[in-house]
């Protein structure tokens, strides 16, 4: 229950950033610069995106099935822990099966996207870091 609860919370926290954050990036976007960004496969997401202010020193966020089978990569560090389940994800053309209790850390540049994730079943928390932290 209290899991649950703490989850539940996480969620409506990183839900809540995350669309503040894709809201400033996307107010400074012509249409042009919109469209060539998800032409490209894969994407490169900005770290803009979760980095908004100086101040911010990691982004947290819940996975969601939505986000299966988008090919990207980044310049900073992402660190995925798996709650529960077993999900699979592809990391630079390798085939990454994971369980309960895994800790995945993925370099700066590491192309990736999960092929096998359901939110029935699995839950992931991501964590991001800027690689200037270190």
């Amino acid at each position: 229950m209290l899991e649950q609860k703490l989850i539940d919370q996480l969620r409506i926290h990183t839900d809540h950033k995350d669309a503040e954050n894709k809201r400033n990036y996307w107010a400074n976007q012509t249409m042009e610069e919109r469209n060539q960004i998800y032409e490209n496969t894969p994407y490169q997401m900005p770290a803009i995106l979760y980095f908004a202010d100086s101040s911010s020193v990691l982004f947290m966020s819940l996975h969601n099935e939505s986000a299966n089978d988008y090919i990207h990569y980044h310049d900073f560090f992402e660190l995925i822990y798996v709650i529960k389940g077993s999900p699979v994800g592809m990391i630079n053309d390798q085939e990454v099966e994971l369980q309960d209790g895994n800790l995945c850390i993925m370099n700066p540049n590491a192309i990736h996207y999960f092929k096998k994730y359901s939110d029935e079943t699995d839950l992931i928390l991501n964590i991001l870091l800027p690689k200037d932290l270190f």
